[in-house]
Protein backbone atom coordinates (compact mmCIF):
# COMPACT_ATOMS: atom_id res chain seq x y z
CA UNK A 1 0.00 0.00 0.00
CA UNK A 2 1.43 3.77 -0.79
CA UNK A 3 0.28 6.46 1.62
CA UNK A 4 -0.37 10.27 -1.41
CA UNK A 5 -0.92 12.90 0.24
CA UNK A 6 -1.80 15.97 -1.81
CA UNK A 7 -2.59 19.94 -1.28
CA UNK A 8 -4.90 21.74 -2.72
CA UNK A 9 -5.05 25.94 -3.17
CA UNK A 10 -8.80 26.90 -3.74
CA UNK A 11 -10.63 29.03 -5.66
CA UNK A 12 -11.67 32.66 -4.47
CA UNK A 13 -15.58 32.48 -3.37
CA UNK A 14 -15.43 34.70 -1.08
CA UNK A 15 -13.49 36.03 2.52
CA UNK A 16 -15.11 36.91 5.95
CA UNK A 17 -14.30 37.53 9.15
CA UNK A 18 -14.62 34.90 11.29
CA UNK A 19 -14.15 33.50 15.26
CA UNK A 20 -12.62 31.01 17.25
CA UNK A 21 -16.02 29.40 17.72
CA UNK A 22 -15.90 28.38 14.14
CA UNK A 23 -17.10 24.47 13.43
CA UNK A 24 -14.94 23.04 11.72
CA UNK A 25 -16.21 21.59 8.80
CA UNK A 26 -17.23 18.31 8.09
CA UNK A 27 -15.71 16.14 4.86
CA UNK A 28 -18.04 14.05 2.53
CA UNK A 29 -16.32 11.01 0.29
CA UNK A 30 -17.92 9.06 -2.36
CA UNK A 31 -18.84 5.35 -0.83
CA UNK A 32 -17.78 3.61 -4.24
CA UNK A 33 -16.22 4.41 -7.47
CA UNK A 34 -15.96 2.87 -11.03
CA UNK A 35 -12.66 3.91 -12.91
CA UNK A 36 -12.26 2.56 -16.50
CA UNK A 37 -9.16 0.36 -16.82
CA UNK A 38 -6.22 2.38 -18.09
CA UNK A 39 -8.58 5.29 -17.17
CA UNK A 40 -9.43 7.83 -14.36
CA UNK A 41 -12.58 8.86 -12.72
CA UNK A 42 -13.35 11.69 -10.39
CA UNK A 43 -13.14 11.68 -6.81
CA UNK A 44 -14.88 14.80 -5.47
CA UNK A 45 -15.02 15.72 -1.98
CA UNK A 46 -17.81 17.65 -0.72
CA UNK A 47 -18.53 19.42 2.93
CA UNK A 48 -22.09 19.81 5.03
CA UNK A 49 -20.66 22.15 7.79
CA UNK A 50 -18.32 24.33 8.10
CA UNK A 51 -17.43 28.04 9.11
CA UNK A 52 -13.64 28.44 8.29
CA UNK A 53 -11.43 30.48 5.59
CA UNK A 54 -9.39 27.93 4.29
CA UNK A 55 -5.72 29.25 1.89
CA UNK A 56 -4.58 25.33 1.90
CA UNK A 57 -5.57 21.92 2.87
CA UNK A 58 -3.93 18.57 2.54
CA UNK A 59 -5.65 15.52 2.59
CA UNK A 60 -4.09 12.28 3.80
CA UNK A 61 -4.74 9.02 1.47
CA UNK A 62 -4.02 5.65 1.22
CA UNK A 63 -4.08 3.96 -2.22
CA UNK A 64 -3.67 0.47 -3.33
CA UNK A 65 -0.79 -0.56 -6.04
CA UNK A 66 -2.04 0.23 -9.39
CA UNK A 67 -4.38 3.52 -8.40
CA UNK A 68 -2.55 7.48 -8.67
CA UNK A 69 -3.90 10.48 -8.54
CA UNK A 70 -4.24 12.67 -11.74
CA UNK A 71 -5.63 16.04 -12.89
CA UNK A 72 -8.71 17.33 -11.35
CA UNK A 73 -11.80 19.06 -12.10
CA UNK A 74 -11.71 22.93 -13.92
CA UNK A 75 -9.71 25.58 -11.97
CA UNK A 76 -7.64 22.88 -10.19
CA UNK A 77 -4.51 22.64 -11.38
CA UNK A 78 -2.96 19.26 -10.45
CA UNK A 79 0.89 19.16 -10.16
CA UNK A 80 3.85 18.30 -7.87
CA UNK A 81 5.65 20.73 -5.43
CA UNK A 82 7.40 23.76 -6.77
CA UNK A 83 10.51 22.07 -5.82
CA UNK A 84 9.76 19.30 -7.81
CA UNK A 85 10.69 17.24 -4.80
CA UNK A 86 7.69 14.89 -5.18
CA UNK A 87 7.96 14.02 -1.04
CA UNK A 88 7.37 16.37 1.38
CA UNK A 89 6.98 16.18 5.52
CA UNK A 90 3.70 16.86 6.54
CA UNK A 91 2.42 17.77 9.79
CA UNK A 92 1.68 14.35 11.22
CA UNK A 93 5.02 13.41 10.15
CA UNK A 94 4.09 10.86 7.81
CA UNK A 95 5.30 11.27 3.86
CA UNK A 96 3.49 11.55 0.66
CA UNK A 97 3.23 12.88 -2.67
CA UNK A 98 2.77 16.94 -2.79
CA UNK A 99 0.18 18.13 -5.12
CA UNK A 100 -0.17 22.11 -5.24
CA UNK A 101 -2.76 24.14 -7.26
CA UNK A 102 -1.21 26.96 -9.53
CA UNK A 103 -4.73 29.16 -8.04
CA UNK A 104 -3.58 30.28 -4.39
CA UNK A 105 -6.58 31.92 -2.87
CA UNK A 106 -9.40 30.95 0.09
CA UNK A 107 -12.43 29.34 0.07
CA UNK A 108 -14.89 30.17 2.36
CA UNK A 109 -16.76 27.47 3.62
CA UNK A 110 -20.66 28.23 4.34
CA UNK A 111 -22.53 26.28 7.16
CA UNK A 112 -24.77 24.57 4.09
CA UNK A 113 -22.71 21.85 1.76
CA UNK A 114 -20.93 22.43 -1.29
CA UNK A 115 -18.19 21.06 -3.24
CA UNK A 116 -14.38 21.54 -2.88
CA UNK A 117 -13.33 19.62 -5.51
CA UNK A 118 -12.28 16.56 -7.26
CA UNK A 119 -9.07 14.99 -8.35
CA UNK A 120 -8.91 12.15 -11.13
CA UNK A 121 -8.37 8.67 -9.59
CA UNK A 122 -6.04 6.81 -12.19
CA UNK A 123 -6.27 2.98 -12.64
CA UNK A 124 -3.31 1.22 -14.55
CA UNK A 125 -3.84 -0.88 -17.73
CA UNK A 126 -2.77 -3.92 -15.99
CA UNK A 127 -5.76 -3.73 -13.21
CA UNK A 128 -8.18 -6.78 -14.65
CA UNK A 129 -11.42 -5.75 -15.38
CA UNK A 130 -13.99 -6.71 -12.43
CA UNK A 131 -11.51 -5.67 -9.43
CA UNK A 132 -12.44 -4.42 -6.28
CA UNK A 133 -10.27 -2.05 -4.61
CA UNK A 134 -10.41 0.58 -1.43
CA UNK A 135 -9.54 4.19 -1.27
CA UNK A 136 -8.76 5.00 2.28
CA UNK A 137 -8.97 8.82 3.68
CA UNK A 138 -7.13 9.00 7.04
CA UNK A 139 -6.66 12.99 7.94
CA UNK A 140 -7.20 16.52 6.79
CA UNK A 141 -4.88 19.41 7.49
CA UNK A 142 -5.69 23.09 6.71
CA UNK A 143 -4.70 26.55 6.88
CA UNK A 144 -6.53 29.83 7.27
CA UNK A 145 -3.78 31.58 5.61
CA UNK A 146 -0.60 31.14 4.07
CA UNK A 147 1.87 29.98 6.27
CA UNK A 148 -0.16 29.56 8.99
CA UNK A 149 -0.69 26.30 11.23
CA UNK A 150 -2.25 23.52 10.41
CA UNK A 151 -5.41 22.20 11.81
CA UNK A 152 -6.30 18.67 11.27
CA UNK A 153 -8.74 16.21 11.00
CA UNK A 154 -8.55 12.93 11.51
CA UNK A 155 -10.98 10.23 9.52
CA UNK A 156 -12.21 6.85 11.54
CA UNK A 157 -13.58 4.40 8.81
CA UNK A 158 -13.45 6.09 5.73
CA UNK A 159 -13.31 3.89 2.69
CA UNK A 160 -14.26 4.41 -0.76
CA UNK A 161 -14.41 1.45 -2.93
CA UNK A 162 -12.86 1.30 -6.64
CA UNK A 163 -14.40 -1.38 -8.97
CA UNK A 164 -12.45 -1.33 -12.44
CA UNK A 165 -14.86 -1.50 -15.34
CA UNK A 166 -14.20 -1.81 -19.36
CA UNK A 167 -12.71 1.37 -21.08
CA UNK A 168 -15.18 2.32 -23.26
CA UNK A 169 -15.62 5.44 -25.39
CA UNK A 170 -19.50 6.36 -25.36
CA UNK A 171 -20.66 7.52 -28.45
CA UNK A 172 -23.94 8.85 -27.26
CA UNK A 173 -27.49 9.22 -29.57
CA UNK A 174 -28.10 12.21 -27.14
CA UNK A 175 -24.41 14.05 -27.81
CA UNK A 176 -24.44 17.17 -29.02
CA UNK A 177 -21.03 17.08 -30.93
CA UNK A 178 -19.53 14.55 -33.10
CA UNK A 179 -16.90 12.37 -31.71
CA UNK A 180 -13.32 13.01 -31.77
CA UNK A 181 -10.70 10.38 -33.61
CA UNK A 182 -9.33 7.97 -31.69
CA UNK A 183 -7.16 4.56 -32.60
CA UNK A 184 -7.50 1.02 -31.64
CA UNK A 185 -10.19 1.76 -28.79
CA UNK A 186 -13.63 -0.04 -27.26
CA UNK A 187 -16.25 1.77 -27.93
CA UNK A 188 -20.08 2.16 -26.30
CA UNK A 189 -22.71 3.19 -29.13
CA UNK A 190 -25.83 4.07 -27.08
CA UNK A 191 -28.56 4.66 -29.38
CA UNK A 192 -31.92 2.67 -29.78
CA UNK A 193 -32.44 0.07 -32.24
CA UNK A 194 -36.18 -1.08 -32.77
CA UNK A 195 -36.68 -4.90 -33.24
CA UNK A 196 -38.08 -5.96 -36.98
CA UNK A 197 -38.10 -2.60 -38.07
CA UNK A 198 -35.62 -0.97 -40.84
CA UNK A 199 -32.95 1.27 -39.53
CA UNK A 200 -30.52 3.80 -40.83
CA UNK A 201 -27.57 3.76 -39.09
CA UNK A 202 -24.27 5.30 -39.94
CA UNK A 203 -21.16 4.41 -37.82
CA UNK A 204 -17.59 6.32 -37.70
CA UNK A 205 -15.93 3.28 -37.69
CA UNK A 206 -15.53 -0.29 -39.39
CA UNK A 207 -17.15 -3.25 -38.31
CA UNK A 208 -15.92 -6.62 -39.34
CA UNK A 209 -18.68 -9.09 -40.09
CA UNK A 210 -17.94 -10.78 -36.63
CA UNK A 211 -18.55 -7.90 -35.11
CA UNK A 212 -21.80 -6.95 -36.39
CA UNK A 213 -23.29 -10.15 -35.68
CA UNK A 214 -21.42 -10.00 -31.90
CA UNK A 215 -23.07 -6.64 -31.74
CA UNK A 216 -26.80 -7.27 -33.53
CA UNK A 217 -27.21 -10.93 -33.32
CA UNK A 218 -26.89 -13.73 -35.81
CA UNK A 219 -30.54 -12.62 -37.58
CA UNK A 220 -29.25 -9.25 -38.41
CA UNK A 221 -29.74 -7.55 -41.87
CA UNK A 222 -27.53 -5.09 -43.18
CA UNK A 223 -28.74 -3.40 -46.55
CA UNK A 224 -26.80 -0.62 -49.17
CA UNK A 225 -28.81 2.02 -50.93
CA UNK A 226 -28.23 1.01 -54.62
CA UNK A 227 -31.20 2.82 -56.38
CA UNK A 228 -33.95 5.49 -57.00
CA UNK A 229 -36.56 5.58 -58.96
CA UNK A 230 -38.89 8.51 -59.98
CA UNK A 231 -42.08 8.15 -61.67
CA UNK A 232 -43.78 10.73 -63.72
CA UNK A 233 -46.80 9.15 -64.18
CA UNK A 234 -48.26 7.70 -60.97
CA UNK A 235 -45.91 10.45 -58.86
CA UNK A 236 -44.45 7.80 -57.11
CA UNK A 237 -40.70 7.47 -55.49
CA UNK A 238 -39.21 4.05 -55.18
CA UNK A 239 -36.03 3.54 -53.15
CA UNK A 240 -34.10 0.18 -53.43
CA UNK A 241 -31.48 -1.29 -51.17
CA UNK A 242 -29.59 -4.40 -51.38
CA UNK A 243 -28.78 -6.66 -49.11
CA UNK A 244 -24.93 -7.32 -48.24
CA UNK A 245 -23.94 -10.68 -48.43
CA UNK A 246 -21.46 -10.23 -45.91
CA UNK A 247 -22.71 -8.05 -42.80
CA UNK A 248 -19.76 -5.98 -42.45
CA UNK A 249 -20.41 -2.06 -42.23
CA UNK A 250 -17.36 0.67 -43.82
CA UNK A 251 -16.53 3.64 -41.34
CA UNK A 252 -18.91 6.47 -42.90
CA UNK A 253 -21.08 4.68 -44.46
CA UNK A 254 -24.96 4.88 -44.44
CA UNK A 255 -26.93 1.32 -44.32
CA UNK A 256 -30.06 0.16 -43.86
CA UNK A 257 -30.08 -2.29 -40.86
CA UNK A 258 -33.07 -4.90 -39.10
CA UNK A 259 -32.00 -6.48 -35.44
CA UNK A 260 -34.62 -9.23 -33.80
CA UNK A 261 -34.17 -8.07 -30.79
CA UNK A 262 -34.70 -4.54 -29.53
CA UNK A 263 -31.41 -2.17 -28.49
CA UNK A 264 -31.92 0.58 -25.94
CA UNK A 265 -30.00 3.54 -25.08
CA UNK A 266 -28.98 2.34 -21.87
CA UNK A 267 -27.71 -0.48 -22.91
CA UNK A 268 -26.52 0.21 -26.82
CA UNK A 269 -23.46 -2.04 -28.25
CA UNK A 270 -19.94 -2.38 -27.83
CA UNK A 271 -17.35 -3.25 -30.03
CA UNK A 272 -13.71 -3.81 -29.46
CA UNK A 273 -10.56 -2.64 -31.28
CA UNK A 274 -11.99 -0.12 -33.45
CA UNK A 275 -10.25 3.06 -34.88
CA UNK A 276 -12.83 6.23 -35.05
CA UNK A 277 -12.46 8.11 -38.16
CA UNK A 278 -15.67 10.99 -38.52
CA UNK A 279 -15.62 11.84 -42.14
CA UNK A 280 -18.34 12.64 -44.90
CA UNK A 281 -21.09 10.07 -45.14
CA UNK A 282 -23.15 10.16 -48.24
CA UNK A 283 -23.65 7.80 -51.09
CA UNK A 284 -25.30 9.59 -54.13
CA UNK A 285 -27.30 7.58 -56.58
CA UNK A 286 -28.44 8.85 -60.56
CA UNK A 287 -31.12 7.60 -62.75
CA UNK A 288 -31.31 7.69 -66.48
CA UNK A 289 -32.45 11.11 -66.55
CA UNK A 290 -29.97 13.00 -64.32
CA UNK A 291 -32.17 12.46 -60.99
CA UNK A 292 -30.11 12.06 -58.10
CA UNK A 293 -30.67 10.88 -54.41
CA UNK A 294 -28.17 11.60 -51.26
CA UNK A 295 -28.24 9.20 -48.32
CA UNK A 296 -26.00 11.00 -45.90
CA UNK A 297 -25.35 9.84 -42.64
CA UNK A 298 -24.54 12.21 -39.22
CA UNK A 299 -22.53 12.13 -35.80
CA UNK A 300 -24.26 15.03 -34.71
CA UNK A 301 -27.83 16.53 -33.83
CA UNK A 302 -29.61 17.78 -36.62
CA UNK A 303 -32.32 20.08 -35.09
CA UNK A 304 -34.09 21.73 -38.60
CA UNK A 305 -33.67 18.43 -41.06
CA UNK A 306 -34.23 19.28 -44.57
CA UNK A 307 -34.22 22.94 -44.05
CA UNK A 308 -31.73 23.48 -47.37
CA UNK A 309 -32.43 23.58 -51.28
CA UNK A 310 -34.24 19.74 -51.06
CA UNK A 311 -36.54 18.72 -48.19
CA UNK A 312 -35.58 15.58 -46.81
CA UNK A 313 -37.04 11.78 -46.21
CA UNK A 314 -36.11 10.00 -42.86
CA UNK A 315 -37.08 6.59 -41.15
CA UNK A 316 -38.85 6.26 -37.56
CA UNK A 317 -41.77 3.87 -36.09
CA UNK A 318 -41.07 1.73 -40.05
CA UNK A 319 -42.28 4.84 -41.37
CA UNK A 320 -41.16 7.68 -43.75
CA UNK A 321 -41.38 11.25 -42.77
CA UNK A 322 -40.87 14.26 -44.95
CA UNK A 323 -39.43 17.10 -43.75
CA UNK A 324 -38.63 20.95 -44.43
CA UNK A 325 -36.41 22.03 -41.69
CA UNK A 326 -38.97 21.40 -38.81
CA UNK A 327 -37.88 17.65 -37.82
CA UNK A 328 -35.15 17.04 -36.26
CA UNK A 329 -32.91 13.37 -36.49
CA UNK A 330 -30.23 11.95 -33.98
CA UNK A 331 -26.99 11.70 -34.18
CA UNK A 332 -26.14 7.81 -35.77
CA UNK A 333 -28.43 7.89 -38.34
CA UNK A 334 -29.23 9.25 -42.07
CA UNK A 335 -31.54 10.44 -44.36
CA UNK A 336 -32.85 11.49 -47.65
CA UNK A 337 -32.60 14.04 -49.99
CA UNK A 338 -34.20 13.61 -53.55
CA UNK A 339 -34.31 15.80 -56.18
CA UNK A 340 -37.98 17.61 -57.29
CA UNK A 341 -39.23 15.94 -54.00
CA UNK A 342 -41.30 18.92 -53.19
CA UNK A 343 -42.86 18.13 -56.64
CA UNK A 344 -43.83 14.75 -56.30
CA UNK A 345 -44.50 14.74 -52.39
CA UNK A 346 -48.26 16.03 -52.70
CA UNK A 347 -49.82 12.49 -54.02
CA UNK A 348 -46.40 10.29 -54.09
CA UNK A 349 -46.29 6.81 -52.06
CA UNK A 350 -43.15 5.87 -51.43
CA UNK A 351 -41.58 2.56 -52.30
CA UNK A 352 -39.46 1.11 -50.51
CA UNK A 353 -37.35 -2.10 -51.70
CA UNK A 354 -34.90 -4.62 -50.46
CA UNK A 355 -34.06 -7.25 -53.09
CA UNK A 356 -36.39 -6.45 -55.10
CA UNK A 357 -39.36 -7.24 -52.44
CA UNK A 358 -41.31 -4.50 -50.82
CA UNK A 359 -40.55 -4.09 -47.14
CA UNK A 360 -43.15 -3.04 -44.69
CA UNK A 361 -42.91 0.34 -45.25
CA UNK A 362 -44.04 0.20 -48.72
CA UNK A 363 -47.71 1.46 -49.07
CA UNK A 364 -47.78 2.94 -45.80
CA UNK A 365 -48.93 6.87 -45.28
CA UNK A 366 -46.46 8.93 -45.28
CA UNK A 367 -46.19 11.94 -42.54
CA UNK A 368 -45.23 14.77 -44.03
CA UNK A 369 -44.50 18.15 -41.92
CA UNK A 370 -45.88 20.70 -43.71
CA UNK A 371 -46.34 24.51 -43.38
CA UNK A 372 -50.00 24.85 -43.59
CA UNK A 373 -53.18 23.69 -44.89
CA UNK A 374 -56.28 24.86 -45.77
CA UNK A 375 -59.66 24.63 -46.83
CA UNK A 376 -61.33 26.38 -50.40
CA UNK A 377 -62.50 29.19 -47.88
CA UNK A 378 -59.58 29.97 -46.70
CA UNK A 379 -59.86 28.72 -43.09
CA UNK A 380 -56.72 26.50 -41.20
CA UNK A 381 -57.11 23.11 -40.37
CA UNK A 382 -55.59 21.82 -37.31
CA UNK A 383 -53.83 18.58 -38.15
CA UNK A 384 -52.55 16.39 -35.03
CA UNK A 385 -48.59 16.43 -35.90
CA UNK A 386 -49.39 17.90 -39.36
CA UNK A 387 -49.89 14.54 -40.41
CA UNK A 388 -51.83 14.61 -44.23
CA UNK A 389 -53.12 11.16 -43.31
CA UNK A 390 -55.41 12.21 -40.91
CA UNK A 391 -57.17 14.66 -43.54
CA UNK A 392 -60.58 13.64 -44.58
CA UNK A 393 -61.33 13.20 -48.05
CA UNK A 394 -61.78 16.88 -50.56
CA UNK A 395 -59.49 19.20 -51.17
CA UNK A 396 -57.24 21.36 -50.01
CA UNK A 397 -54.68 24.17 -50.19
CA UNK A 398 -51.36 22.39 -48.86
CA UNK A 399 -48.29 25.11 -48.85
CA UNK A 400 -50.09 27.04 -51.58
CA UNK A 401 -51.26 24.36 -54.04
CA UNK A 402 -54.38 22.99 -54.23
CA UNK A 403 -54.40 19.30 -53.67
CA UNK A 404 -57.02 16.43 -53.18
CA UNK A 405 -56.96 14.08 -50.64
CA UNK A 406 -58.80 10.78 -52.20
Amino acid sequence: MKKFIFTIAALVFGLSQMTAQEILPEMIFPTEIEVPQGGSAPLTISYKTGGKIITTYMFNFVLPNGLTLAQGDAGMDWKQDANNKGFTPMPNGTTGLACLSSNVGSIYLKGTEGTLGSVGLEAAKSLPVGEELQVKATQLAFSEYVGGNYETINFDDVVIKVKIIENRIPLDENAEEAPAAAENVNVKVLRTIKANNWSTICLPFAMSEEQVVKAFGDDVQVAEFTACKWDEETKNISLTFTSKAQKSIEANHPLLIKVTTAISHDTGFDVDNVTISPDEAEITVVDADDNEAIFTGTYEPIEKLGKSSRPALFIANNQFYYSKGTASLKPYRAYFEIDDLKNFIANAKIGFFVDDEATAIDGVGMQRIVEGVYDLSGRKIQLEGNDLNKLQKGVYIIDGKKVTIK
